[in-house]
């Protein structure tokens, strides 16, 4: 399995497992501080391409990344949480949803979770590519293509959801638009499942102001800590010059809501 590992001695008691398109990557002092194994998705995971047909299978599961980091050289199976951002964040979301024991818990990042929305409100400097996705994808312009991509889409099973849930968002992504968080979270709220929701007005796809990037590492610590066991950094000054703002689910992250009601 490919991925780097970054270990505190013999003691190793937690694993990620990152999508491998992770748009944010966790500060490289979080891992070693805390214990954390660090494992990226294999290259397949993406999906496969049957040519015969021109179809891409979007997900190959997730899970298996996890059962090869839960080996016992590494962590304990209840102690795998699974990470990533952009098609790294839409993994994230499919595991929490169709693979839920698998994982401790999960974050997703500007992660789309109906393939539907998505496809529909592709950017202009996507088009010259559009009929290329629609057909590796699924076609959102015919019923077939729609029953596809909602067969694949996260959010048609999100009731199965029933471990933390962490979810990071830039109000500005023209890729995986703010609609693509709300509905799932929304879809959460509907049915009491705790979410945490954790959105910057003025990011896009990806955390590029580095004030933003240090604040969503210190929420994304407290909450890795808090369901995978170990310690954590308070916040501190970790949100100064951030525009975090947390719209859902900010009393699940230890300390969060302490941190946002002194920040300026």
């Amino acid at each position: 399995m490919e991925g780097t590992l970054a270990t505190k001695g013999a003691q190793v008691r937690r694993v990620w497992v990152a999508g491998r398109e992770s748009i944010v990557k966790p500060r490289p002092t979080l891992p070693i501080q805390g214990g954390f194994v660090m494992t990226s998705g294999d290259r397949s995971v993406r999906g496969s391409i049957d040519l015969a047909k021109g179809t891409i299978s979007l997900m190959k599961p997730p899970a298996e990344g996890a059962e090869a980091g839960s080996k016992p050289s590494f962590a304990k199976a209840d102690k795998v949480a699974i990470y990533g951002g952009s098609y790294g964040g839409y993994a994230t979301l499919w595991g929490a949803t169709n693979t839920p024991d698998r994982f401790a818990c999960g974050v997703a990042i500007v992660a789309p979770s109906n393939l539907n929305t998505l496809l529909e409100s592709i950017p202009p400097y996507w088009e010259s590519f559009k009929e290329q996705m629609f057909r590796r994808v699924g076609d959102p312009r015919t019923p077939e293509g729609r029953a596809l991509l909602k067969e694949r889409s996260p959010l048609t099973y999100v009731q199965n959801i029933s471990k933390p849930l962490l979810i990071g968002q830039g109000a500005n992504d023209p890729r995986v638009k703010q609609a693509e968080a709300d509905q799932i979270v929304g879809a959460m709220q509907a049915r009491n499942i705790p979410v945490t929701y954790v959105l910057y007005p003025d990011e896009g796809h990806g955390f590029a102001r580095p004030m933003n990037r240090t604040s969503f590492y210190a929420v994304s610590e407290a909450f890795l800590s808090q369901c995978l066991g170990g310690r954590f950094e308070p916040v501190g000054n970790d949100f100064r010059g951030a525009s975090i703002k947390v719209p859902q689910g900010a009393e699940f992250v230890p300390g969060l809501k302490e941190a946002l009601a002194t920040q300026r």
